[in-house]
């Protein structure tokens, strides 16, 4: 009976509502993760409605885009856990929007102007302007604060923030600015990455203690269990965590060390903490700009992973690890 209603619901927007062959009209879909139902239900839902796009799109001039980031849509489409959900179905409905150096600097131009269009009649002042150029071997002021992100508008901006407020006033952006502003926007970009993977695997936090002090970087195979033990026997609230099975698991001998250890490195790469280097001819990777989903039977002992610099000055990693790859 509501099979029926959906169907007819279908008609009419076919028929009467878009019916204007030549008009084509957009529906953006913002904001799933808020507040708008019971948690419980909340990712059936949104599957649900993922799922309604193939119907509509037998309506002639509507294109339906639903915006969701990627712990949102990891968390719906949970592929193997879902009767019917198969990946191959939904790929071709998928356009991951991915953001570049290019665009970022003309983003932040952007907001630079509306921010100083009362200063200035013409000639606005651009990043290049206000912050520190390339000198020798030192990147000029942008390329350091990109390198500290995740290439997200949302990670540029923060650091930017940060930036004018410690500039006290200044028209310009030193070097030094840069470097009181960057403690504060590493911690708290690191509490951002814990909140927006909450739902997926639990704290973070936790799983980071292993890596604090250190030099930044390591191989798979020099990694002791007394360097870890603070995040193999951390003590987690949350229950549901992964954290919590993975030292369930551990302490109960389901798995052993190795596997632990991997299964946390993981979540580590996933959510953007650490970049891996799978061997000594290939690059290394990290979650924001690539489409490899790192997997346990992916770390060999020569694996070499590095803590991403946008989180350095919040684990208080040792600048050196800055030069090697």
């Amino acid at each position: 009976m509501q099979a029926d209603a959906i169907y007819s619901v279908v008609d009419i927007l076919k028929d009467d509502i878009f019916k204007i062959k030549n008009k084509k009209y957009y529906i953006v879909i913002d904001d799933l993760d808020k507040d708008w139902v019971d948690v419980s239900i909340v990712y059936d839902l949104i599957r649900a409605l993922i799922v309604t796009i193939n119907e509509l799109k037998s309506i002639p001039g509507t294109k339906i885009i639903i915006a969701l980031r990627d712990n949102l849509y990891e968390k719906t489409f949970q592929f193997g856990d879902v009767r019917g959900m198969q990946r191959e179905k939904y790929r071709q409905l998928n356009l991951i929007l991915d953001w570049n150096h290019i665009y970022l600097k003309e983003l932040l131009n952007r907001r630079l102007a509306r921010l100083m269009k009362n200063q200035y009649s013409n000639n606005v002042p651009t990043i290049e302007d206000v912050m520190p150029k390339a000198t020798g071997n030192k990147l000029s002021g942008f390329d350091y604060l990109i390198k500290r992100t995740l290439l997200r508008p949302r990670d540029v901006i923060a650091f930017f923030n940060k930036c004018i407020d410690k500039s006290n006033g200044q028209s310009t952006i030193t070097r030094e600015t840069l470097s009181l502003a960057e403690p504060e926007y590493s911690r708290e970009r690191l509490e951002a990455i814990e909140d927006e993977w909450l739902e997926n695997f639990g704290s973070i936090l936790p799983m980071t203690f292993f890596l604090k002090g250190t030099i930044g970087y390591f191989r798979f195979r020099d990694i002791r269990e007394i360097d870890i033990e603070k995040t193999l026997l951390a003590n987690v609230l949350d229950k549901q965590s992964a954290l919590q099975k993975i030292q369930d698991d551990y302490i109960s001998g389901t798995i052993e060390f190795d596997l632990a250890v991997k299964q946390i490195l993981c979540i580590l790469y996933r959510v953007g903490i650490l970049g891996a280097k799978l061997s000594a001819s290939e690059t290394t990777l990290y979650a924001h700009s690539s489409t490899m989903n790192l997997e346990p039977a992916d770390i060999l002992d020569e694996t070499k992973f590095y803590v991403h610099l946008m989180f350095h000055a919040a684990l208080k990693i040792n600048p050196k690890a800055t030069t090697v790859d």
